[in-house]
């Protein structure tokens, strides 16, 4: 059941956050840095939603750059 009440609102605060255009990464990176790390335990959907939050993470600020163009060009 805490499971599932993290996940809602992981995703009720993601939804917030791209919503409105908040910059509250370092605030969101804790959050998925806070969720337990995944054990023989738990359940595939758990094991699924925590890489994706890592992935995600991870590569929010480059994703960012790529769709804003704030890279380089060719």
């Amino acid at each position: 059941m805490h499971t599932i009440l993290a996940v809602v609102t992981f995703v009720a605060v993601w939804a917030f956050i791209t919503a409105h255009q908040l910059a509250v990464y370092y605030a969101l990176a804790v959050m998925i840095g806070q969720l337990p790390t995944p054990d023989q335990e738990s359940g595939k959907f758990y094991r699924w939603f925590f890489g994706v939050s890592q992935f995600v993470a991870a590569n929010w600020v480059r994703a960012k750059i790529g769709v804003q163009g704030g890279g380089k060009t060719p």
